[in-house]
């Protein structure tokens, strides 16, 4: 029998991770559009600039509205009393 090591594909993290963003795209049912991404940038006083653009704050903010939709879908019911 091989060992493990012998038998196993290593893939590196820069090779992984297009692939991985593609597959998050597809099947995140919490997805943001680009439009979304760009008013967000703008409101932010960062200049969208396509695919050249800063990807730090792209991917943050594409993040961030991602939380903010599952954060109100699981609190779309929630009933709380002011703490005042």
């Amino acid at each position: 029998m091989p060992r493990v090591s012998e038998s196993a594909v290593v893939i590196e993290v820069r090779q992984a991770a297009p692939l991985v963003d593609d597959w998050r795209r597809q099947y995140t049912y919490f997805g943001v559009s680009e439009d979304e991404i760009s008013k967000r940038l703008a409101a932010a006083g960062q200049p969208d600039t396509g695919q050249n653009g800063d990807s730090y704050a792209h991917d943050s903010i594409e993040a961030q509205l991602i939380y903010e939709r599952i954060f109100r879908k699981l609190t779309r019911h929630s009933k709380g009393e002011d703490a005042g």
